[in-house]
């Protein structure tokens, strides 16, 4: 067994923020707080992530972390390791892949997208049921309500997201595309999914777009973000939807790395980097404050630092443990860091 060091420092800058929105608001200033601590908190064998952490899930009194080799590991809020899910293969109750996961109802979702599948889980692990569904190329985020409905993402359909009922079927499509599904770049509608009570955000990963619906599909709320850190990001960004990749098809250019929602707030991690430019040795995640009619308003932004300073987070993943507390997983070192604020 190898011991594991996670280690969490996060630097909460206190700067403006320019939103541009559907509805035009002041910003508001954030606290400003610096704090720094170091503990081993979960010990893994060596090969516990084979290909990375795919997605976090968590319930009330549980957190689930998908490992991209269809393992999916239970810990509780002290990340301490309870059981693990390994039901690798074709049959009923197993998978080959993990696409996402999402704990609702009591029960875990694991969607494996190359067998059209959603495998259930009841809250000890054990196997109830399978949902099949509809194969769509490029679908990968889902959220399951606590209406039983089920929110896709379906890039390469004629609407970005689709919604199925408890048994699969399809109930209708919906949501703006930002390329059109024959172009290269049409994994541009690809969109990350969050559900919020009786709200689906979803934002895009290559856009600096961020859109609130009601459970129906309805548009509530659009939120074009316009910050000082990510100008260059957006504009090499855009510059890559004139122009497919040197070496054939599109690459695409991520700007938003995930999302997660915790109480009444939304926490988007996003990519400050650029090709000509030094990468930044944070990752930058902005906070908003979700309204009841559905507007984003912003409250505070994040720069989380690793202890080594010299090394920055990659391809994070994010979620929230429990109060004041962010997980995240960096992509390069296969490693996943613990991040401590009052202000969470």
């Amino acid at each position: 067994m190898t011991t594991v060091k996670y280690t969490f420092f996060l630097f909460l800058v206190g700067t403006s923020i320019f939103l541009s929105c559907t509805n035009n608001h002041e910003p508001l200033e954030p606290k400003v707080e610096v704090l720094e601590s170091d503990q081993e908190f979960l010990v893994f064998g060596d090969s516990v992530f084979y290909d990375g952490v795919e997605r976090f899930a968590r319930s009330d009194e549980t957190f689930y972390v998908a490992d991209k080799s269809a393992r999916i590991f239970r810990l509780n809020k002290n990340i301490q390791l309870l059981g693990v899910i390994e039901n690798i293969g074709r049959g009923p109750g197993e998978f080959t892949f993990v696409s996402d996961i999402s704990f609702s109802r009591d029960s875990l979702y694991v969607f494996s997208r190359s067998q059209a599948k959603i495998v259930v889980f009841d809250n000890k692990d054990q196997f109830i049921r399978e949902i099949p569904i509809e194969k769509f190329g490029g679908a990968r985020h889902m959220e399951v309500g606590q209406n039983g409905l089920i929110y896709l993402s379906t890039p390469f359909s004629d609407k970005p997201i689709t919604i199925f009922n408890s048994n699969g079927e399809k109930i209708k499509s919906f949501g703006e595309q930002t390329a059109d599904p024959e172009d290269f770049n049409v994994y541009r509608n690809e969109r990350i999914l969050a559900l919020h009570n009786d709200k689906l955000i979803a934002a895009s990963p290559s856009d600096p777009l961020i859109w609130v619906y009601d459970l129906e599909g309805k548009l509530l709320y659009k939120l074009n973000i316009d910050h000082p850190k990510l100008e260059n990001r957006i504009a090499e960004i855009k510059d890559s939807y004139e122009k497919p990749s040197p070496q054939g098809g599109y690459m695409l250019v991520i700007l938003f790395e995930d999302i997660t929602i915790h109480n009444d707030n939304l926490y988007v991690s996003t990519v400050t980097r650029t090709e000509n430019e030094p990468a930044p040795k944070y990752t930058l995640v902005l906070s908003y404050k979700i309204n009841d009619n559905g507007e984003l308003i912003y409250t505070n932004e994040y720069e989380l630092y690793r202890q080594n300073r010299n090394k920055r987070l990659s391809g994070v993943k994010i979620g929230l443990v429990q109060e004041n507390k962010f997980l995240l997983y960096d992509l390069i070192d296969k490693t996943i860091h613990l991040f401590e604020d009052q202000e969470i």
